[in-house]
């Protein structure tokens, strides 16, 4: 996915929502959590989720607030005046993904939207134990999602067995 078809995704997703849940004489919420690794990206201006993403954002009126995943989390209470996260994490390990999934799913329940771009960064911690399936699945539904656990790094030994012809071969036919 090129970085334009991205940010109308981010857009359409943080820009809409206000607009259907909000009354008229409603105050909506302009600050946006963006997560971070700071393992990864020490300057956040290196950081993906601040160099495709901050300006447009800011030009509808949002403001970014920046956590790395490795301090500690906000806690829930205290992010009432949040429109919602975006994640942008390059690698599939985080320090603590149970104590994150808990804290993201506390925050989904309170109604705060959420994108997640880049990798998830739930399939492990630092030292490779990994997440149980069903938290990363509860994590995964919320967002209209599902994992089977069996991520290919390389496909090109991926042999295709069933192909829905009205979602692909729009290109050209698959062998």
């Amino acid at each position: 996915m090129n970085t334009r078809k991205i940010l109308i995704l981010i857009l359409l997703v943080l820009t809409s929502w206000g607009e259907v849940h909000a009354g008229p004489s409603t105050s909506l919420s302009r600050t946006v959590i963006a997560l971070y690794d700071g393992k990864e990206d020490p300057d956040i201006r290196n950081a993906k989720v601040h160099r495709f993403t901050e300006m447009p954002l800011n030009h509808l009126g949002l403001k970014l607030k920046f956590v790395d995943i490795n301090k500690i989390l906000p806690p829930v209470q205290d992010l009432e005046d949040i429109r919602g996260v975006i994640t942008w994490f390059e690698t599939d390990r985080m320090p603590n993904p149970l104590k994150f999934l808990s804290w993201a799913n506390q925050l989904m329940d309170n109604g705060i939207q959420w994108v997640v771009l880049g990798n998830l960064g739930v399939n492990a911690n630092l030292e490779g134990k990994p997440t149980p399936l069903p938290m990363i699945n509860r994590y995964l539904a919320r967002l209209g999602l599902q994992t089977q656990g069996s991520w290919k790094q390389i496909t090109y030994d991926v042999k295709l067995t069933h192909k829905n012809a009205t979602m692909v071969e729009f290109e050209r036919p698959y062998k």
